[in-house]
């Protein structure tokens, strides 16, 4: 008598964990049916939206590494330029700084920036013989004396990597730092910034710009100073080795002959540093 008990107890059991797995077969089998039925009615929004197009999302950014201006993707060369936003959002105050954010681009910094060596991909050379030249607003400066300079009211810095020797002649075998300062402003406009860290690092630099004939004749002024303790304290005198003062500026005139087709630009850029 017990076993058939047990038996009927088994066999219900089994039956209840049958019926369970039909339930949910029955059920899993409906919401599927359901949601193809959904699919089908609804189609899905992507396919109504229109693609988006590379072009939309893209912003032109004007060169002129070729001596012209022209669009960056559109050149057969390898440039990367450093925009204006980007050096004010970056507080990029040295070209070595720019330089950052152009690949195969090394700038040493010794104390004396005037003894800094740019080289792109490998190749460089000497301050007074450099491999890459640098030129401010397409006047070559035909050493690398200014290839590391603080940055006072530049629109844009283009690193141009590989042999430029057909446009810029010698002294271009590793490439070339083009910088373009800003052009004539249509309102007043001023700017100060000044900043401050360990090893007493402070400075200061601020510009002005105005048109003083509308569409005709601007000028800009700007300049700054800096300065900072040595990094490097000579054990015997107890003095600073590498301590750093400049003074930089930079005045600019434009004169527009034809409003909107032809500009002259008269700019002078001085740094005055001294080393210890």
């Amino acid at each position: 008598m017990k076993t058939n008990d047990r038996l009927r107890e088994v066999s219900g059991i089994i039956r209840l964990v049958l019926i369970l797995s039909c339930i949910i077969a029955l059920t899993k089998m409906v919401c599927a049916q359901d949601a193809g039925d959904d699919a089908r009615k609804s189609p899905t929004k992507v396919e109504d939206k229109k693609p988006l197009k590379a072009e939309s999302l893209s912003i032109t950014v004007i060169v002129t590494a070729q001596k012209e201006p022209e669009p960056a993707l559109s050149l057969p060369l390898s440039v990367t330029p450093v925009t204006e936003s980007t050096l004010r959002d970056a507080d990029v105050q040295a070209v070595k700084q720019a330089a950052g954010y152009a690949p195969n681009v090394f700038i040493n910094e010794f104390t004396s920036r005037a003894l800094s060596n740019p080289f792109f991909r490998g190749i460089g050379g000497s301050p007074a013989n450099p491999g890459v030249s640098t030129l401010i607003d397409g006047v070559p400066q035909l050493n690398s004396y200014s290839s590391n300079i603080e940055l006072v009211d530049v629109g844009q810095i283009e690193f141009v990597r590989g042999p430029e020797g057909a446009l810029y002649g010698r002294n271009t075998a590793g490439g070339l730092i083009n910088i373009t300062s800003r052009p004539l402003s249509e309102k007043w406009n001023a700017k100060a910034q000044g900043n401050f860290g360990n090893y007493s690092l402070n400075g200061f630099r601020a510009s002005v710009s105005s048109p003083l004939l509308k569409n005709r004749v601007g000028v800009s002024l700007a300049g700054g100073y800096s300065s900072r303790d040595g990094y490097t304290i000579n054990d015997f005198t107890r003095r600073d080795l590498d301590s750093r003062e400049a003074g930089f500026g930079k005045a600019q005139v434009f004169i527009r002959m034809f409003p909107e087709s032809f500009t002259v630009r008269s700019s002078v850029v001085l740094q005055v540093v001294h080393y210890l």
